[in-house]
């Protein structure tokens, strides 16, 4: 079985999407489950032990849990998306502001004024990718995307899994789209393939702008997080070659 990790901010929405149309009912989205991601990032939350029985019937199972979560089970294959520390980090903050969670605590501090420099400092908001891989090494992935080169993850994600287009996953896309473009406020910058609920509606630029000042204090906060996404860049550019992406 696939275990796919969720970083947030990681384009994981239109990730999800992706497997939806490849994976279709073989797709098991688990969110809320693991509880030291709702202590890090909410309150608290219950964290029942995986067991193989309820996974027989998937292929793949994505979620906001940690890269250790099925260590128990045999043949688990880890992926992941990769994403520049600073953007990520600023993504999250604006995430938070834009959408009010009663249960965590960030958006409560958020919404009483706490400013993206001040986020920054938050130990919730440090080294939030390492924290995700759980101690483990980017080996220990069979497949590490990068964001920012998304298109060619996905043509390296294909090959390395030899996926094939499911059919009912692409119906329950479609149903899901259509539903999608019918709502109120969505994002301006929308098509087919790319559509996502989480999309920042204010952001028309791929990248958020940061002041020289902020990044470095950005960089200080998140070294470890720095370290392993230079780390998965080489080693997925030596992949793009193998692969002839």
């Amino acid at each position: 079985m696939i275990a796919s990790v969720h970083i947030h901010k990681n384009g994981g929405m239109q990730f999800k999407n992706f497997l939806l149309k490849y994976f279709g009912k073989e797709l098991c989205l688990e969110y809320g489950k693991d509880n030291a991601v709702l202590e890090r990032f909410f309150s608290g939350g219950k964290n029942p032990e995986p067991k193989v029985d309820d996974y027989k019937a998937y292929k793949i199972v994505y979620g906001h849990f940690l890269a250790n979560r099925f260590d128990s089970f045999d043949n688990i294959e880890l992926i992941t998306f990769l994403r520049d520390p600073a953007q990520r980090l600023v993504s999250n903050y604006y995430f938070f502001k834009r959408n009010f969670y009663n249960h965590s605590p960030i958006c409560h501090m958020i919404k009483n004024g706490l400013t993206l420099e001040q986020y920054i400092d938050l130990e919730g908001s440090k080294n939030v990718q390492s924290f995700f891989l759980a101690n483990k090494s980017i080996d220990d992935f069979k497949f590490i995307g990068i964001l920012e080169d998304y298109e060619a993850s996905i043509k390296i994600m294909k090959k390395i899994f030899d996926l094939k287009l499911n059919i009912e996953g692409q119906l329950f896309y479609y149903q899901e789209y259509m539903k999608y473009i019918f709502k109120k406020n969505k994002p301006k910058v929308m098509t087919f393939d790319k559509f996502s609920a989480n999309k920042n509606k204010d952001k028309n630029e791929k990248k958020y702008e940061i002041s020289l000042e902020l990044l470095e204090k950005i960089k200080q906060n998140n070294l470890l997080d720095y370290e392993l996404y230079e780390n998965a860049k080489i080693k997925f550019n030596k992949i793009k070659e193998k692969y002839d992406v």
